[in-house]
């Protein structure tokens, strides 16, 4: 089983916000090969620069340890994966790294990982596991 990770839900376990035990189970049945986790590189990096950003004062060599520890697969993006982000975002008014997740998912025919609402609107597209936020 593929599932591709938006950066929201990595984001989400780092910050250990409600919701998050559902991505640390991702990450322990993908340790045990239960489940393939994919992102792509454009992905990653939106993750890296969003925990560098909120993180001001934590040295980025050890975010970047972290996140390399983690049991994804970083998947480049080409121009397949491009082509088909533009038509989803088109189609779909959202925004590009969403639709380059979106599109990873498609190419695998793989549920994309989310807690991003704007996901809503591919449901006829893609399998969308939203994580739903609790408010508090």
């Amino acid at each position: 089983m593929v599932k591709v990770l938006d950066a929201s839900a990595i984001v989400l376990f780092f910050e250990k916000k409600s919701g998050y035990e559902q991505v640390r189970q991702l990450f322990l049945d993908a340790s045990a090969d239960k489940c393939t986790l994919l992102i792509t590189s454009v992905n990653w990096g939106e993750v890296r620069y969003i925990l560098i950003h909120h993180y001001a004062k934590t040295d980025p060599q050890k975010i970047d340890q972290a996140l390399l520890s983690l049991p994804v697969r970083i998947v480049n993006v080409d121009q397949e994966l491009v082509s088909m982000a533009s038509d989803l975002k088109i189609q779909y008014k959202i925004g590009y790294c969403d639709a380059i997740a979106a599109a990873l998912a498609k190419l695998h025919k793989a549920e994309c990982v989310t807690t991003d609402r704007d996901f809503n609107a591919l449901k006829n597209e893609i399998k969308i596991n939203l994580i739903n936020l609790t408010l508090k």
